[in-house]
């Protein structure tokens, strides 16, 4: 029986290298379950002062682990670009015509009942007011800013196009201005709107002019005149007298024979014979006339288009109460599809990245990734990390005790082949 100093010259050899691997597996095994454990903060007796790796590590890092984890999910794993690639996949003409054939055809089914059409007019009829308001406020908005040229060009185009090449005949002139007189230029007209005009200062400022730019014996006269003082006197009869000042403004209209003159001057307008200077001032004064016109008539152009939509409600809840899916041409429904299908892909196309990244943004990706992990409780971390990493966590649990054994084999070498003398 071997006992004594024999047993512990025999067991000796193999002390180290087990000593080691036991310390280097529960070192290790330590290190990983601090970094769950404990899940809360504990203190030193009577103090406030917590006791050091109280909570874990994980637990404690809570919120770095919930930012960290989302900055590389959507700034490495989950990429705007990689969601594009993927997306781009998806995006093929023959899945969007097969989405589109889908709604075409169920919405050309459900128009076969006549209670969902008359609803569909209904909400046509209910919408169609505020859109059309809000599309009109919109346009006048945007032209009397002039957003991206759009007055500008429009004035071009209808100088270019339509102005410089349009001629008026003798006849067409005639009834132009008669419709003016008769509608716009009415004597009445008239007479509000020199009332308008004829205020101190306005009067003062055309004396001065007439004063400044008269010549001659004119000059002289004037010279001694009080322009002014007649000019607030007519205003003053204006406002007096309407229907005698009517009927005087009338008179002179007559005598004078303004409306020939004007009909003669109307058809011998010749746009082309004009200098690009008075052009460029043509279109200038039409482009200001019509942003003051819009600014101060916007109601009277709301009118406008009121009256209108209320025909065109009239018409199209008309056409929708008859409307009779039947009688479609089939190959037009197919030709529809094909149109719809098309357009969609290309503006998919040329906007997915754009709508990916707004989306995503909208979307609060990182923001939702980061409130989850942050109301995990430390259980919940511990299982999640545990969930993915158990098995490296043991295999790392072995390598402790494989180090360990190594270093024990390392010393237990060193000390029989190097003893000490």
């Amino acid at each position: 029986m071997i006992t004594g100093v024999e047993l512990y010259h025999l067991l000796r050899p193999f002390a180290q290298p087990v000593i080691g691997t036991i310390h280097g597996w529960f070192a290790t095994k330590m290190v990983i379950i601090m970094l769950f454990r404990p899940y809360k903060t504990y203190y030193f007796p009577s103090t406030n002062k917590p006791i050091p790796f109280t909570p874990g590590i994980f637990p404690r890092r809570r919120k770095a682990l919930a930012l960290n984890i989302a900055t590389t999910v959507t700034e490495s794993l989950l990429t705007p670009k990689d969601i594009q690639t993927q997306t781009q996949k998806l995006v093929t003409e023959q899945n969007i015509y097969s989405i589109v054939n889908v709604l075409i055809d169920t919405m050309v089914e459900g128009f076969q009942y006549t209670n969902k059409i008359k609803k569909l007019a209904d909400q046509i009829s209910n919408a169609l007011p505020k859109l059309v308001n809000k599309a009109v406020n919109k346009i006048i908005d945007n032209l009397i800013e002039d957003k991206n040229n759009q007055l500008t060009l429009l004035i071009d185009n209808i100088i270019h196009k339509f102005l410089i090449n349009f001629r008026i005949s003798s006849e067409q002139a005639e009834k132009i201005v008669n419709k003016i007189f008769d509608t716009i230029l009415t004597p009445e007209q008239i007479r509000l709107i020199l009332c308008d005009v004829l205020t101190p200062e306005a009067t003062g400022r055309l004396e001065k002019a007439i004063k400044e730019y008269s010549s001659g014996i004119l000059k002289l006269v004037l010279f001694f005149s009080n322009i002014q003082k007649f000019l607030l006197e007519l205003k003053t009869q204006l406002e007096k007298k309407p229907e005698e000042s009517c009927i005087a403004i009338e008179k002179i209209i007559t005598e004078l024979d303004l409306k020939s003159q004007l009909s003669v001057k109307l058809s011998t307008i010749n746009l082309q014979s004009l200098s690009f200077e008075k052009v460029f001032n043509l279109k200038v004064s039409l482009k200001n006339s019509l942003q003051t016109y819009l600014k101060d008539k916007r109601e009277n152009v709301l009118q406008i288009f009121e009256s209108l939509q209320n025909s065109i409600l009239e018409t199209l809840n008309s056409m929708i109460a008859s409307f009779n899916p039947s009688q479609i041409d089939p190959q037009l429904i197919v030709t529809i599809k094909q149109e719809i299908t098309k357009f969609l892909y290309e503006y998919l196309q040329k906007e997915l990245e754009s709508l990916i990244k707004d989306g995503l943004n909208r979307l609060g990706l990182s923001d939702i990734i980061i409130t989850k992990i942050e109301n995990y409780s430390s259980q919940q971390i511990e299982q999640l990390i545990l969930g993915i990493m158990k098995k490296e966590l043991k295999n790392l649990e072995m390598l402790g005790a494989f180090i360990g054994l190594l270093l024990g084999l390392i010393a237990f070498c060193i000390e029989y082949f190097l003893p000490v003398r």
